[in-house]
């Protein structure tokens, strides 16, 4: 189904790739040394002299650019996307995965016999064991160095569609899984992405457009617990409008009866800088972090590859390179003097990483949840998209380096929990674990 390049394309793809990403990355060598960058590169190389097709290069390439340890830098193929809608690879009933299981969500039978129910376990795959697969999946996804909550957020609903990335299609899976205490083999014919949509597609054509929910700051009040639970928006914004209603929130707030606030930034990639909302809880002015570009030329050798080029993003992104070194400051606004509780999980990501790393050394925060999925430390940002010629491979290159202003050494890549939180699976449980913990915390 996918094209095969010659091995002079795809050298090619190589050079326009490894070239780039020592001339303008900023976090190459973040979280490796440069030998094992280079050793890397090398072996890359030396994989593409073989004829390779399209999916074949993907699982080569995503494994290189996970490597880098950078969450920001990733690796995409809208060939790929497309096909694979067509292509067989999902299996007909639904599975979610967690803490090293793959948990069937559905029932699935076949001429009226029950062949998986809901919650059970598989336990192999083509006769691999669910953990190795995992980490050889874990391998194709980018994270802030050793970070294994965001990779593991990023399997719980997609494992299938990594899979099929790495061991590419297959008309039927052999599932080995625990049944009723029994412990079962049957082969399950896979189904495409277009084949699952059009089932569901008579139903959702059924319903009205829903509209979109505004994107409150403020999401509710706890008169009995006492606190007010905020989620900011994704992506995180930062103009006058977001700035008003802070000002404003902070400023009509009863801090005598809420006396707790709760900052959720679960599922929340990032955005813009958060030194305005951090100056809530900060009675002294402090550098909330610092960006750099340290990029030697104003264009790319490769600059005719890039993605959107010509667009203001792009341009303020290049004229942003002679600033050397930008301190962003954290100004202290209306103090609150209460509890504060930020609740994060693998899919914090980016600037929100960056807000929870601040407030956990900055101010009195309580950590609830999972370590983030961004780096404490900072993030490479500036995001430019490369776009290699032949295999329309397209990598996100960063040139922007933001470094958290903080001292202390955590023991994680992530920003790590005071409390710690691992939800069970139980696709009918709708507990808020995270709101459960918080309610224990206060009535201490």
């Amino acid at each position: 189904m996918f094209d095969t390049l010659s091995i002079s394309q795809q050298q090619t793809d190589f050079k326009i790739l490894s070239e780039t990403l020592l001339e303008y990355h900023q976090g190459l060598f973040d979280y490796s040394d440069s030998t094992e960058v280079f050793e890397r590169l090398e072996n890359l190389k030396e994989a593409l002299k073989k004829q390779r097709s399209i999916l074949e290069q993907y699982a080569l390439y995503a494994n290189f650019i996970a490597s880098i340890n950078c969450i920001h830098t990733t690796c995409k193929n809208k060939i790929i996307r497309k096909d694979m809608r067509k292509t067989n690879f999902l299996l007909p009933f639904r599975t979610y995965y967690s803490n090293n299981k793959l948990i069937a969500t559905q029932n699935y039978s076949k001429d009226s016999c029950l062949l998986i129910d809901t919650n059970d376990i598989i336990i192999k795959i083509n006769d691999l064991p669910i953990q190795e697969i995992k980490s050889e999946l874990f391998k194709m996804i980018s994270s802030d160095g050793q970070n294994t909550t965001f990779k593991e957020a990023n399997l719980r609903f997609r494992f299938e569609y990594f899979y099929y990335l790495k061991y590419f299609p297959q008309d039927s899976i052999l599932l080995t899984y625990s049944h009723k205490k029994d412990t079962l083999e049957k082969y399950f014919k896979t189904i495409s992405y277009d084949s699952l949509i059009s089932k569901t597609n008579s139903k959702i054509k059924k319903n009205k457009k829903l509209k979109k929910e505004p994107n409150n700051l403020v999401s509710f009040f706890d008169s009995t617990h006492h606190f007010i639970y905020l989620k900011p928006p994704y992506p995180l914004p930062k103009n006058l409008l977001y700035h008003y209603k802070t000002k404003r929130l902070f400023r009509n707030i009863d801090t005598i009866y809420f006396n707790n606030i709760v900052i959720d930034l679960r599922n929340n990639g990032g955005g813009k800088d958060q030194s305005h909302l951090a100056g809530y809880f900060t009675k002294n002015k402090y550098t909330f972090e610092t960006a750099t570009c340290n990029v030697k030329h104003f264009k790319p050798k490769h600059y005719k590859h890039f993605l959107n080029r010509y667009s203001y993003y792009n341009f303020s992104i290049r004229i942003y390179k002679f600033i050397k070194k930008q301190n962003i400051y954290c100004k202290p606004k209306t103090y609150y003097p209460g509890n504060l509780f930020v609740f994060t999980n693998g899919l914090t990501g980016s600037a929100a990483s960056n807000l929870a790393s601040t407030l956990k050394e900055k101010s009195n925060a309580i950590i609830i949840g999972e370590e983030t999925g961004g780096g404490y430390r900072g993030c490479n940002t500036g995001l430019l998209f490369l776009e290699l010629p032949h295999s329309k491979m397209v990598i996100t290159i960063n040139h922007i380096k933001v470094k958290n202003n903080i001292i202390k050494e955590y023991e994680l890549d992530g920003v790590t929990p005071h409390h710690i939180i691992n939800v069970p699976y139980d696709h009918i449980d709708q507990t808020d674990y995270h709101i459960e913990k918080l309610k224990g915390i206060i009535q201490k």
